[in-house]
């Protein structure tokens, strides 16, 4: 055997890459798992939401086809939850960008949370108030049904007031500031 190098095994000469972050320095580890949660929350929020269209639709598909009969006021309500979940759809989408934004370190990211959180207070607070009407006019309405509708739906204002006490924060506000 030869211990020579072959001209296949020639060395090389590799330049290293800088990828600087535009304009942001070093990001606080707490803004990480903002990011991280907002791809979490608003990934699984856009699965729940299109199989919530998915059902609604159907729902409506049955109905036009008299699989069984309905009362105007529940075609109504229909409308109205599908017309909702269209817009937690699109504040999910929003989150998801954001949470990109965030761990690409641009500083469109701050502004894209305080709009999910914009639109999806008003949004949970209609969706909460819409269930607790709908069960209201359910003569039959199970009480322990009643009582986790209202429990999941509360839970939907968790993470928007989440962001907004971190998006206070002076920290949040040098970071994107530098």
């Amino acid at each position: 055997m030869n211990d020579d190098p072959s001209p296949s095994m020639a060395p090389v000469h590799v330049v290293e890459l800088s990828y600087a972050s535009p304009t942001l320095g070093a990001r606080p580890a707490y803004l990480t798992a903002v990011g991280v949660m907002s791809l979490i929350v608003g990934g699984l929020s856009a699965l729940i939401t299109v199989s919530s269209i998915a059902r609604t639709i159907e729902r409506l598909r049955l109905q036009s086809l008299g699989v069984y009969k309905t009362s105007a006021l529940y075609r109504q309500q229909t409308f109205i939850k599908l017309g909702l979940a269209v817009l937690g759809l699109s504040a999910a989408g929003i989150l998801i960008v954001a949470g990109v934004q965030l761990l690409r370190n641009r500083s469109s990211a701050r502004r894209l949370h305080w709009l999910f959180v914009w639109i999806k207070i008003p949004l949970s607070a209609a969706a909460l108030v819409h269930s607790l009407w709908m069960w209201s006019r359910v003569p039959s309405a199970d009480e322990f049904v009643f009582i986790i509708s209202c429990v999941v739906g509360s839970l939907s204002f968790v993470y928007p007031l989440v962001l907004v006490v971190v998006l206070m924060r002076t920290r949040t506000e040098e970071f994107f500031s530098a």
